[in-house]
């Protein structure tokens, strides 16, 4: 679909969002701040990567004014623009930004599901920005299509007051800025959620796992995750002449689906064993549904039973000998093969899986 083009002038004398800039002298930048500081670069949204060469302050010691220089071989789009910089702001060529006042609108209520106890807040739901500068194009479309609905790049979509303010460029008394209401945020940030990409920057990283000094098979049997599991029922699925879909109960709450292919073995059903389930390997697809598991199972004589225990659902079978290791995700058994590692070295013993 064609959008259409307008020019965009650039020029010398530029303004930036205040957020988009970071004064050493309050201290390092937070972590993650990949955006301007004095003798950083940056780059100017669809336009040239700068560098702040040296800052002015005013009298309170406040940072008022950025002196930066310009690569020119780095405009946006060109041929061998191909400069790297972390970050990318915007900004507005000074002569035509047009003042005009932007209405934030958050939560009326602080509750996301408000009930009678909770009270509505719209002083707080309101957040007034009085000094904001637009692109003179935001004002010549406002004139042309008063109801339109513009986007703000990262803020959100903003619309003029409605007909019959004084703020509606019509009607607009000379001097009067214009008034853009934020009618749609560009994400939710209700109660102060945050994105999934800045809630990880808060949470501490998660140290490697040291890989276990054992055996490959017993490093592989350490990462197991073999759950005591009671089957609650099972059914024999249609178009298969070996298949059982059970409802296991392993501890979780709700019973997981798993198929076994054991319809020869026990032509009667499984409903209540108790069994044990290896519960972290990755979902299959069998005949129509999803299994979330394996029953575990041993063959002598070409006959394959079940390894029935006695505990209670959800308890984690362990091997003697092999520390408790953390069960590895359902990727690691898929990457590592942990489990046809492990597999070749099992056997049964009095009722007992064995290891070796």
């Amino acid at each position: 679909k064609d959008f259409g083009v307008r020019p965009l002038r650039f020029g010398s004398d530029l303004v930036i969002e205040r957020t988009d800039f970071h004064d050493l002298q309050a201290g390092e930048p937070p972590k993650g701040f990949n955006r301007l500081v004095e003798g950083g670069r940056v780059r100017l949204r669809y336009a040239y990567v700068v560098q702040c060469n040296s800052v002015e302050r005013d009298d309170n010691g406040d940072v008022c004014r950025l002196l930066c220089s310009v690569e020119r071989d780095t405009r946006a789009g060109a041929k061998g623009s191909g400069a790297r910089c972390k970050g990318i702001i915007h900004w507005l060529r000074r002569d035509d930004a047009v003042p005009c006042i932007v209405r934030l609108y958050g939560n009326l209520f602080k509750a996301e599901k408000p009930s009678g106890d909770d009270n509505a807040d719209p002083q707080g739901a309101l957040e007034e920005l009085v000094e904001a500068l637009v692109e003179r194009d935001v004002v010549d479309r406002a004139y042309d299509e008063p109801r339109s609905v513009t986007q703000l790049e990262r803020n959100g979509y903003f619309c003029v007051d409605a007909a019959g303010s004084p703020a509606i460029p019509p009607q607009r008394l000379p001097g009067a800025p214009l008034v853009l209401n934020r009618c749609a945020p560009l994400k939710d940030v209700f109660g102060g959620k945050k994105r999934k990409s800045a809630e990880k920057l808060t949470q501490p990283k998660k140290k490697k796992e040291a890989a276990l000094d054992l055996p490959a098979d017993q490093a592989a049997a350490a990462r197991l995750e073999l759950l005591v599991g009671s089957v609650v029922s099972s059914e024999p699925v249609e178009d298969s002449d070996t298949l059982w879909k059970c409802s296991v109960d392993v501890g979780e709450g709700e019973p997981r689906t798993i198929g076994a292919a054991l319809r020869e073995a026990y032509p009667d059903g499984l409903a209540g064993k108790n069994v044990i389930v290896l519960a972290n390997t990755k979902p299959r697809n069998l005949a129509g549904f999803k299994s979330q598991g394996m029953l575990v199972c041993a063959t002598l004589d070409d006959t394959t039973r079940l390894v029935e225990v006695d505990a209670a659902p959800g308890t984690r079978a362990l091997f003697n000998g092999l520390p408790a290791a953390d069960p590895a995700t359902p990727n690691q058994m898929n990457n590592k093969k942990l489990w046809p590692t492990a597999q070749a070295a099992l056997s049964t013993s009095s009722n007992r899986v064995v290891l070796g």
